[in-house]
């Protein structure tokens, strides 16, 4: 049965182990944190708004600023895949794009 965390979450198993809120995890945390839920596979979810793309979905009611991203940690590998939920309030979409300074306006076309 594989185990679901939070970033949040993690970082709390990890206590000062970790980079703190903001940084992404390194190939031997993602080991580790396996290894934590018994050589399993881990989903870990909501990673923080700065390091995904700007069309990632914001996690709006998340305490802390999230988005609807998620890695899969497999034994003896870390990070298997990864995804996301894409960005589909245009409002939204338009204000990420412009603090970022992403020139990608194209995808308002298609949206």
């Amino acid at each position: 049965m594989p185990c679901f965390f939070s970033l949040c979450k993690v970082i709390t198993v990890f206590k000062n182990t970790v980079e703190p809120w903001g940084c992404d995890l390194q190939t031997e945390h993602e080991k580790f944190l396996v290894k934590h839920c018994g050589n399993v596979p881990v989903f870990v979810t909501d990673y923080p708004y700065d390091l995904k793309p700007f069309y990632t979905r914001d996690n709006q009611d998340h305490p802390r600023h999230t988005v609807a991203a998620l890695d899969l940690l497999v034994p003896g590998v870390g990070e298997l895949c990864g995804g996301s939920l894409r960005e589909e309030r245009l409002d939204l979409l338009k204000a990420r794009l412009a603090r970022s300074g992403n020139a990608a306006l194209w995808v308002l076309v298609i949206v």
